[in-house]
């Protein structure tokens, strides 16, 4: 895996695993304390991102769309991106 962002590390991970994991499975994953990765699941649950499973386990909320899926949202990602900097320039 290519690192990124913790966030974004999380994200991709969910969005490629071909099942739900479980928090601790996560964190020894992508090389992060429980602590920080549930911080991360929280916010991402928050937003509608992930989900939790009855089984305490977590996925993409996305459903599994792929790799087409992804990477369309990464074009998303960076249309705002740009789109944020054009809005601050006078």
């Amino acid at each position: 895996m290519i690192r990124s962002s913790p966030r974004e590390d999380l994200r991709r991970l969910l969005d490629t695993c071909r099942r739900p994991l479980a928090l601790e499975e996560m964190a020894r994953l992508l090389g992060a304390s429980e602590r920080f990765v549930a911080y991360m699941l929280m916010e991402a649950m928050r937003s509608g991102r992930v989900g939790r499973l009855a089984d305490g386990r977590y996925e993409t909320a996305m459903g599994r769309g792929g790799a087409a899926l992804t990477e369309l949202l990464h074009f998303v990602v960076e249309c705002e991106k740009c789109w944020r900097i054009e809005e601050r320039r006078p």
